[in-house]
Protein backbone atom coordinates (compact mmCIF):
# COMPACT_ATOMS: atom_id res chain seq x y z
CA UNK A 1 0.00 0.00 0.00
CA UNK A 2 2.82 2.54 0.52
CA UNK A 3 3.58 2.22 -3.17
CA UNK A 4 0.39 2.66 -4.38
CA UNK A 5 1.71 5.37 -6.80
CA UNK A 6 3.75 2.61 -8.79
CA UNK A 7 0.27 1.09 -9.84
CA UNK A 8 -1.52 4.17 -10.77
CA UNK A 9 -2.19 4.77 -14.85
CA UNK A 10 0.62 5.32 -17.12
CA UNK A 11 -0.46 9.34 -17.41
CA UNK A 12 -0.22 9.83 -13.88
CA UNK A 13 2.93 9.01 -13.43
CA UNK A 14 4.20 10.25 -16.36
CA UNK A 15 3.25 13.40 -15.14
CA UNK A 16 4.49 12.90 -12.19
CA UNK A 17 7.59 12.12 -13.59
CA UNK A 18 7.97 15.38 -15.62
CA UNK A 19 7.11 17.63 -12.90
CA UNK A 20 10.44 16.15 -10.83
CA UNK A 21 12.10 16.70 -13.89
CA UNK A 22 11.50 20.28 -14.00
CA UNK A 23 11.89 20.87 -10.38
CA UNK A 24 15.47 19.39 -10.08
CA UNK A 25 16.07 21.56 -13.20
CA UNK A 26 15.12 24.66 -11.45
CA UNK A 27 16.86 23.64 -8.16
CA UNK A 28 20.02 23.37 -10.62
CA UNK A 29 19.14 26.56 -12.50
CA UNK A 30 18.68 28.94 -9.63
CA UNK A 31 21.76 27.50 -7.69
CA UNK A 32 24.33 28.28 -10.88
CA UNK A 33 22.58 31.52 -11.52
CA UNK A 34 23.47 32.75 -7.65
CA UNK A 35 26.70 30.98 -7.84
CA UNK A 36 27.22 33.07 -11.01
CA UNK A 37 25.78 36.51 -9.55
CA UNK A 38 27.64 36.26 -6.47
CA UNK A 39 31.31 35.85 -8.63
CA UNK A 40 30.32 38.85 -10.74
CA UNK A 41 29.46 41.30 -7.96
CA UNK A 42 32.76 39.81 -6.30
CA UNK A 43 34.66 40.93 -9.00
CA UNK A 44 33.08 44.19 -9.23
CA UNK A 45 33.21 45.29 -5.66
CA UNK A 46 36.46 43.63 -4.78
CA UNK A 47 39.03 46.59 -4.57
CA UNK A 48 36.36 48.82 -2.44
CA UNK A 49 35.31 46.16 -0.40
CA UNK A 50 38.68 44.73 0.19
CA UNK A 51 39.91 48.43 0.91
CA UNK A 52 37.29 48.75 2.84
CA UNK A 53 37.88 45.55 5.56
CA UNK A 54 41.23 46.73 4.96
CA UNK A 55 40.81 49.71 6.65
CA UNK A 56 38.53 48.69 9.13
CA UNK A 57 41.10 45.90 10.59
CA UNK A 58 43.31 48.53 10.78
CA UNK A 59 41.43 51.22 12.30
CA UNK A 60 40.22 48.78 14.93
CA UNK A 61 43.24 47.13 15.58
CA UNK A 62 44.89 50.84 16.13
CA UNK A 63 42.23 51.67 18.39
CA UNK A 64 42.66 48.70 20.61
CA UNK A 65 46.05 49.23 21.60
CA UNK A 66 47.11 49.62 25.06
CA UNK A 67 48.34 53.31 24.20
CA UNK A 68 45.39 54.73 23.91
CA UNK A 69 43.75 55.95 27.69
CA UNK A 70 40.06 55.46 29.07
CA UNK A 71 37.51 57.61 28.13
CA UNK A 72 37.14 58.55 31.97
CA UNK A 73 40.86 59.22 32.36
CA UNK A 74 40.63 61.59 29.34
CA UNK A 75 37.03 63.51 31.03
CA UNK A 76 39.00 63.53 34.14
CA UNK A 77 42.45 65.01 32.82
CA UNK A 78 40.21 67.74 30.74
CA UNK A 79 38.33 68.36 33.59
CA UNK A 80 41.95 69.02 35.84
CA UNK A 81 43.12 71.26 33.15
CA UNK A 82 39.81 73.32 33.21
CA UNK A 83 39.22 74.16 36.66
CA UNK A 84 42.80 75.14 36.38
CA UNK A 85 41.65 77.60 33.71
CA UNK A 86 38.82 78.34 35.91
CA UNK A 87 41.07 79.81 38.96
CA UNK A 88 42.92 82.10 36.18
CA UNK A 89 40.14 83.52 34.31
CA UNK A 90 38.24 84.04 37.72
CA UNK A 91 40.90 85.67 39.91
CA UNK A 92 39.28 87.47 42.50
CA UNK A 93 40.60 91.10 41.44
CA UNK A 94 39.16 90.83 37.53
CA UNK A 95 35.78 89.79 39.41
CA UNK A 96 35.69 93.28 41.61
CA UNK A 97 36.97 95.25 38.99
CA UNK A 98 34.38 93.85 36.58
CA UNK A 99 31.23 93.80 39.25
CA UNK A 100 31.99 97.24 40.87
CA UNK A 101 33.39 99.23 38.15
CA UNK A 102 36.18 100.28 40.14
CA UNK A 103 39.29 99.41 38.54
CA UNK A 104 39.95 98.25 35.08
CA UNK A 105 40.13 94.96 34.08
CA UNK A 106 44.02 93.97 33.13
CA UNK A 107 43.64 92.99 29.95
CA UNK A 108 41.09 95.70 28.10
CA UNK A 109 41.65 94.41 24.97
CA UNK A 110 40.06 91.18 25.78
CA UNK A 111 36.29 90.99 25.86
CA UNK A 112 36.07 87.59 26.92
CA UNK A 113 36.92 89.12 30.47
CA UNK A 114 33.61 91.37 30.39
CA UNK A 115 30.97 91.44 32.76
CA UNK A 116 29.02 88.75 31.26
CA UNK A 117 31.94 86.27 30.92
CA UNK A 118 33.19 86.97 35.10
CA UNK A 119 29.34 86.57 36.32
CA UNK A 120 28.94 82.89 36.17
CA UNK A 121 32.26 82.99 38.17
CA UNK A 122 30.38 83.82 41.51
CA UNK A 123 28.75 80.43 40.96
CA UNK A 124 31.88 78.14 40.00
CA UNK A 125 31.34 74.44 40.72
CA UNK A 126 27.19 74.44 39.91
CA UNK A 127 27.23 74.19 35.99
CA UNK A 128 23.77 73.55 35.61
CA UNK A 129 22.52 76.05 38.07
CA UNK A 130 23.42 79.09 36.17
CA UNK A 131 20.75 80.68 34.42
CA UNK A 132 21.63 80.06 30.67
CA UNK A 133 22.69 83.79 29.99
CA UNK A 134 25.52 83.50 32.53
CA UNK A 135 27.03 79.99 30.90
CA UNK A 136 30.06 80.38 29.01
CA UNK A 137 29.21 79.42 25.90
CA UNK A 138 31.79 77.33 23.29
CA UNK A 139 30.74 77.58 19.22
CA UNK A 140 32.23 75.71 17.08
CA UNK A 141 31.88 76.21 13.30
CA UNK A 142 33.65 73.10 10.72
CA UNK A 143 34.97 74.94 7.42
CA UNK A 144 36.94 74.57 4.48
CA UNK A 145 36.50 76.33 1.35
CA UNK A 146 33.22 77.63 2.51
CA UNK A 147 34.36 81.93 2.73
CA UNK A 148 31.24 83.28 1.19
CA UNK A 149 29.07 81.27 3.39
CA UNK A 150 31.33 82.76 6.03
CA UNK A 151 31.04 85.86 5.42
CA UNK A 152 27.30 85.17 5.67
CA UNK A 153 26.86 83.40 9.10
CA UNK A 154 29.60 85.41 11.16
CA UNK A 155 27.87 88.94 11.56
CA UNK A 156 24.61 87.40 11.69
CA UNK A 157 25.49 85.24 14.22
CA UNK A 158 27.27 87.93 16.78
CA UNK A 159 24.02 89.55 16.54
CA UNK A 160 22.16 87.02 17.53
CA UNK A 161 24.25 86.37 20.58
CA UNK A 162 24.72 90.02 21.22
CA UNK A 163 21.00 90.29 21.11
CA UNK A 164 21.01 87.01 23.70
CA UNK A 165 23.62 89.31 25.71
CA UNK A 166 25.62 85.70 26.00
CA UNK A 167 29.01 85.19 26.94
CA UNK A 168 30.59 83.46 23.92
CA UNK A 169 33.57 82.34 21.84
CA UNK A 170 33.28 81.40 18.17
CA UNK A 171 35.91 79.16 17.01
CA UNK A 172 36.29 78.57 13.56
CA UNK A 173 38.27 75.31 12.62
CA UNK A 174 39.40 75.03 8.99
CA UNK A 175 40.79 72.20 8.23
CA UNK A 176 43.74 72.53 6.04
CA UNK A 177 45.28 70.59 3.07
CA UNK A 178 43.21 68.91 0.55
CA UNK A 179 42.26 65.76 1.48
CA UNK A 180 38.72 64.54 2.20
CA UNK A 181 37.05 66.49 5.13
CA UNK A 182 36.54 65.16 8.99
CA UNK A 183 34.21 67.05 10.37
CA UNK A 184 34.26 64.66 13.61
CA UNK A 185 38.26 65.07 13.89
CA UNK A 186 38.04 68.54 13.29
CA UNK A 187 35.19 69.42 15.68
CA UNK A 188 36.94 67.42 18.46
CA UNK A 189 40.59 69.10 17.74
CA UNK A 190 38.64 72.62 18.24
CA UNK A 191 36.98 71.55 21.53
CA UNK A 192 40.12 70.21 22.85
CA UNK A 193 42.49 73.56 21.71
CA UNK A 194 39.52 76.21 22.75
CA UNK A 195 40.13 75.85 26.39
CA UNK A 196 43.35 77.32 26.13
CA UNK A 197 41.33 80.46 25.53
CA UNK A 198 38.81 80.81 28.65
CA UNK A 199 36.92 77.53 30.31
CA UNK A 200 33.53 76.89 28.98
CA UNK A 201 30.45 75.16 30.39
CA UNK A 202 28.43 74.37 26.84
CA UNK A 203 29.37 73.82 23.30
CA UNK A 204 27.49 74.45 19.64
CA UNK A 205 28.53 72.75 17.01
CA UNK A 206 27.34 75.04 13.83
CA UNK A 207 27.23 74.41 10.23
CA UNK A 208 28.75 76.79 8.32
CA UNK A 209 25.88 76.55 5.83
CA UNK A 210 22.76 77.23 8.64
CA UNK A 211 21.51 81.34 8.57
CA UNK A 212 19.47 81.85 11.98
CA UNK A 213 16.05 83.71 10.90
CA UNK A 214 15.24 84.52 14.53
CA UNK A 215 17.10 86.78 17.41
CA UNK A 216 15.81 83.87 20.22
CA UNK A 217 17.79 80.76 18.81
CA UNK A 218 18.82 78.93 21.97
CA UNK A 219 22.75 78.96 21.37
CA UNK A 220 23.41 78.01 25.41
CA UNK A 221 22.78 74.88 26.43
CA UNK A 222 19.58 72.82 28.36
CA UNK A 223 20.35 70.45 30.71
CA UNK A 224 21.14 67.18 28.12
CA UNK A 225 21.83 67.83 24.50
CA UNK A 226 19.73 70.01 22.41
CA UNK A 227 19.28 69.55 18.64
CA UNK A 228 18.43 73.70 17.59
CA UNK A 229 18.15 73.57 13.84
CA UNK A 230 14.62 72.02 13.99
CA UNK A 231 13.31 74.05 10.93
CA UNK A 232 15.38 74.46 7.84
CA UNK A 233 13.64 75.71 4.80
CA UNK A 234 15.48 73.27 2.32
CA UNK A 235 13.95 70.60 4.11
CA UNK A 236 10.81 71.99 4.08
CA UNK A 237 10.31 73.34 7.82
CA UNK A 238 10.57 69.29 8.94
CA UNK A 239 12.64 66.57 10.05
CA UNK A 240 14.39 64.31 7.59
CA UNK A 241 14.51 61.40 9.92
CA UNK A 242 13.64 61.74 13.76
CA UNK A 243 16.98 60.81 14.70
CA UNK A 244 18.37 63.63 13.03
CA UNK A 245 21.05 65.91 15.36
CA UNK A 246 22.80 67.24 12.77
CA UNK A 247 23.54 71.14 11.69
CA UNK A 248 23.28 72.75 15.37
CA UNK A 249 23.92 71.01 18.61
CA UNK A 250 24.57 72.56 22.03
CA UNK A 251 25.80 69.94 24.73
CA UNK A 252 27.15 70.49 27.81
CA UNK A 253 31.27 69.89 28.44
CA UNK A 254 30.69 67.07 30.73
CA UNK A 255 28.11 64.82 28.48
CA UNK A 256 30.71 65.78 25.79
CA UNK A 257 33.92 64.12 27.37
CA UNK A 258 31.22 61.12 28.43
CA UNK A 259 30.78 59.80 25.42
CA UNK A 260 33.95 60.98 24.03
CA UNK A 261 33.50 63.35 21.53
CA UNK A 262 32.52 62.49 18.17
CA UNK A 263 34.35 59.73 16.12
CA UNK A 264 37.57 60.50 14.12
CA UNK A 265 36.69 57.45 11.62
CA UNK A 266 34.03 59.35 9.04
CA UNK A 267 35.80 61.11 6.14
CA UNK A 268 34.48 63.19 3.68
CA UNK A 269 30.57 64.15 3.61
CA UNK A 270 28.21 62.22 6.28
CA UNK A 271 27.35 59.94 9.26
CA UNK A 272 29.43 61.44 11.93
CA UNK A 273 26.67 63.00 13.46
CA UNK A 274 24.10 59.94 13.22
CA UNK A 275 27.37 58.59 15.23
CA UNK A 276 27.00 61.16 17.87
CA UNK A 277 23.32 60.21 18.00
CA UNK A 278 23.85 56.53 19.28
CA UNK A 279 26.83 57.46 21.64
CA UNK A 280 24.09 59.68 23.19
CA UNK A 281 21.56 56.89 23.09
CA UNK A 282 24.49 54.01 24.69
CA UNK A 283 24.87 56.07 27.27
CA UNK A 284 21.41 57.14 28.37
CA UNK A 285 21.79 60.45 27.10
CA UNK A 286 18.36 61.80 25.96
CA UNK A 287 17.89 64.41 23.58
CA UNK A 288 16.25 67.58 23.06
CA UNK A 289 15.00 69.76 20.72
CA UNK A 290 14.68 73.90 20.77
CA UNK A 291 11.58 75.67 20.80
CA UNK A 292 10.21 74.96 16.32
CA UNK A 293 9.01 78.77 16.99
CA UNK A 294 12.13 80.16 16.95
CA UNK A 295 14.43 77.90 15.83
CA UNK A 296 13.98 78.49 11.91
CA UNK A 297 16.61 78.48 9.89
CA UNK A 298 17.93 79.25 5.44
CA UNK A 299 20.40 76.54 4.43
CA UNK A 300 22.53 78.89 1.98
CA UNK A 301 23.34 77.06 -1.16
CA UNK A 302 26.42 74.80 -1.98
CA UNK A 303 27.60 72.25 -4.52
CA UNK A 304 26.82 68.66 -2.92
CA UNK A 305 30.25 67.63 -0.98
CA UNK A 306 31.71 64.08 -1.86
CA UNK A 307 29.80 61.49 0.23
CA UNK A 308 31.64 58.81 2.58
CA UNK A 309 31.24 55.39 1.35
CA UNK A 310 27.72 53.55 2.02
CA UNK A 311 28.94 50.43 2.97
CA UNK A 312 31.48 51.46 4.77
CA UNK A 313 29.39 54.04 7.24
CA UNK A 314 27.17 51.51 7.75
CA UNK A 315 29.88 48.47 8.96
CA UNK A 316 30.84 51.73 11.56
CA UNK A 317 28.06 52.89 12.52
CA UNK A 318 26.60 49.36 13.42
CA UNK A 319 30.56 48.58 15.73
CA UNK A 320 28.95 51.78 17.79
CA UNK A 321 28.66 50.32 20.79
CA UNK A 322 31.90 48.61 20.97
CA UNK A 323 33.61 51.32 19.69
CA UNK A 324 32.79 54.32 21.00
CA UNK A 325 35.23 54.15 24.29
CA UNK A 326 38.40 53.69 21.96
CA UNK A 327 37.35 56.61 18.79
CA UNK A 328 37.29 60.18 20.03
CA UNK A 329 38.67 62.26 22.29
CA UNK A 330 41.05 60.00 23.84
CA UNK A 331 42.40 58.87 19.87
CA UNK A 332 42.39 62.19 18.55
CA UNK A 333 45.65 63.05 16.81
CA UNK A 334 45.92 67.10 15.65
CA UNK A 335 48.09 69.78 14.97
CA UNK A 336 47.79 73.06 14.89
CA UNK A 337 48.67 75.25 12.17
CA UNK A 338 47.54 78.51 12.91
CA UNK A 339 45.31 80.06 15.04
CA UNK A 340 44.84 83.62 15.01
CA UNK A 341 41.97 86.07 16.97
CA UNK A 342 39.73 88.41 14.95
CA UNK A 343 37.04 90.93 15.05
CA UNK A 344 34.64 92.51 13.17
CA UNK A 345 34.40 96.11 12.46
CA UNK A 346 31.05 96.04 12.39
CA UNK A 347 29.13 92.90 13.54
CA UNK A 348 25.30 93.85 13.87
CA UNK A 349 23.00 93.05 11.24
CA UNK A 350 19.25 93.52 11.21
CA UNK A 351 16.80 91.38 10.00
CA UNK A 352 18.19 87.95 8.22
CA UNK A 353 14.62 86.59 6.51
CA UNK A 354 15.90 88.20 3.04
CA UNK A 355 19.39 88.58 2.51
CA UNK A 356 22.28 89.10 5.38
CA UNK A 357 24.62 91.86 5.36
CA UNK A 358 28.47 90.82 4.44
CA UNK A 359 31.33 91.19 6.41
CA UNK A 360 33.10 94.68 6.19
CA UNK A 361 36.21 93.75 7.34
CA UNK A 362 38.88 91.94 9.43
CA UNK A 363 40.82 93.00 11.85
CA UNK A 364 43.63 91.07 13.15
CA UNK A 365 42.90 91.93 16.98
CA UNK A 366 42.07 90.12 20.40
CA UNK A 367 37.60 89.51 20.22
CA UNK A 368 35.31 86.64 20.74
CA UNK A 369 36.20 84.95 17.19
CA UNK A 370 38.97 82.59 16.81
CA UNK A 371 40.36 81.25 13.49
CA UNK A 372 42.21 77.75 13.86
CA UNK A 373 44.02 76.21 10.92
CA UNK A 374 43.40 72.24 11.85
CA UNK A 375 45.75 69.18 9.91
CA UNK A 376 43.71 66.66 11.48
CA UNK A 377 45.85 63.89 9.95
CA UNK A 378 45.79 61.53 6.65
CA UNK A 379 42.66 59.28 5.40
CA UNK A 380 43.29 55.97 3.63
CA UNK A 381 44.64 56.02 0.46
CA UNK A 382 41.65 54.39 -1.63
CA UNK A 383 39.67 57.63 -0.19
CA UNK A 384 42.06 60.58 -1.67
CA UNK A 385 41.32 61.23 -5.06
CA UNK A 386 44.09 60.19 -7.81
CA UNK A 387 45.07 63.00 -9.88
Amino acid sequence: MRFRWIYSPRRIRSLMFMLLCIFFIILVVRKQTRREWQLARRLVDSPLKIEINRFLTIELARLLRRSIPPVEDVGEMFMEEWFKREEIFCSESEINACMHNELLIRNVTNPLRSADCLASCLSRGHWLELPPQLRRNLIIIPFRSRQTHLKQLLPRLEHVLAHQNVCYLIVIAEQVGNDPFNKGALMNSAFVEALNWFPFHCVTFHDVDLLPLSDEVPYTCATFPRHVSVLIDKFHNRLPYAQLIGGILTIPVKMYLRVNGFSNLYWAWGAEDDDMYERLMINKIPVTRADPKVSMFRMLRHRPSPAFPADLRSQILSLGKSRYRLDGLNSLNFTVVSQQAYAYENPTTGNCSTECSKVDRLKPRMNRMVHMRIDVGRPPIWLVPQQ
